[in-house]
């Protein structure tokens, strides 16, 4: 650290006195040009001795805990960090806890890592433990991910936390209890995402605890299963048909949908979902096959579209032709997603709904007349129709 030029941010350096007068320049650029060289040659910074009373351990360390401003702490952060000086420590201990920039929490526990791991590891363990901020967790995880007799649930969190790729606690019939509680917690995504990498051997594990998740996390293996794992998915449907969660109960009834040929043995689970608190869980599981209770009368009185369908769908599928009377009728809705509704219904049934519907095609309506049109079409009416309409 020789003589410099009094230029770009550089000033003259004689003396101990030019040096700390440089270091607590009101020109930010001075020091910031006195932060770089130190940087560069700590040893010969510290060869100044002291000045008032600090030498530039003092100085850098006072700075560091007292400036506001991200960029200079950063540079200081940064000049300190060369330093191999317990009295760094203290200071970078007090910014792990304190600091919530991400950069400036990894600028941290950078420096802290090259020191023994006991130095900071009651600290780490104590953001690890928190669930308010990520960033401080994501940085602890990486702290300890190299530290051996953590608890099972510290090896979990770590696992799922880290980002140096650590697996410190894959899941398995010993620690599944703490997965299921990362999995219904705060950081339940970065948990899903960490399974999801295990692959089927993780989903082994998880299934048998699958009444023990909620929410998206329940969603997310019943999803899993579903997808991948037909035998195991009937045992998981069949419980989350019975969950007190919306969410998941209209997920077990679309997957029910999909089941083909093993649908029918649900409809027993789903017949008191027709009932159901819900309206969208009601017509959910009608749609799906549930058996229905005075489904006429429900007919009848719906006064929503979806739900016309819903009830006209499983009206048809339980009396068949005989439903016809009721039917019919609602081709003369006045709006567009009930006659769709009707028309398809019509379609599906027998030719009884002939004779019903040939009067329609003389309706004053143009929509009323075409969605007549349209059922007759599908049983074969183009004679009629050609005649009729000629």
């Amino acid at each position: 650290m020789s003589e410099q030029p009094e230029s770009a941010g550089r000033v003259p350096i004689r003396s101990a006195a030019d040096f700390f007068t440089a270091l607590r320049s009101p020109d930010m650029t001075v020091r910031l040009s006195i932060l770089r060289a130190i940087s560069h040659a700590p040893e010969r910074a510290l060869a100044f001795g002291s000045y008032q009373g600090r030498d530039v351990v003092d100085e850098l360390v006072a700075q560091f805990s007292q400036t506001a401003g991200y960029l200079y702490w950063k540079a200081l952060a940064g000049t300190l960090s060369a330093f191999r000086d317990p009295r760094v420590i203290p200071p970078f201990r007090k910014a792990l806890m304190m600091r919530d920039n991400p950069e400036a929490l990894r600028i941290v526990a950078a420096r802290l890592s090259q020191e023994p791991p006991e130095v900071y590891r009651q600290d780490a363990l104590n953001l690890l433990h928190q669930d308010n901020s990520p960033a401080h967790v994501s940085v602890a995880a990486d702290l300890l991910s190299t530290t051996e007799d953590l608890a099972t649930r510290d090896r979990v969190r770590i696992t799922i936390m880290n980002t140096s790729g650590a697996k410190l606690a894959e899941v398995d019939v010993q620690n599944v209890p703490a997965w299921v509680d990362e999995l219904n917690g705060r950081f339940g995504p970065e948990a899903r995402q960490a399974l999801d990498n295990q692959g089927d051997a993780a989903f082994a594990v998880l299934a048998p605890h699958f009444t023990a998740l909620r929410g998206d996390s329940a969603l997310w293996l019943l999803d899993w299963a579903v997808t991948e794992h037909p035998v195991d998915a009937v045992g998981m449907v069949a419980a989350a048909l019975e969950s007190e969660e919306t969410s998941l109960v209209l997920a077990a009834i679309q997957a029910v949908e999909g089941m083909g040929a093993l649908a029918p043995s649900f409809r027993s689970r789903l017949a008191p979902l027709v009932d159901h608190a819900d309206r969208a869980v009601r017509l959910a599981a009608v749609v799906a096959g549930a058996p229905v209770p005075d489904v006429r009368s429900r007919f009848e009185t719906a006064t929503e579209p979806d739900e016309i369908a819903a009830y006209g769908h499983a009206l048809a599928s339980a009396e068949g032709e005989v439903a016809t009377d009721a039917l019919v009728p609602k081709l003369a809705d006045e709006r567009w997603q009930v006659r769709a509704a009707i028309v398809q219904i019509l379609q599906e049934l027998g030719p009884a709904v002939i004779e019903p519907v040939r009067p329609l095609v003389d309706d004053p309506r143009p929509e009323v007349r075409a969605a007549a049109i349209q059922v007759l079409m599908s049983h074969g009416e183009h004679g009629w129709l050609e005649s009729r309409i000629a």
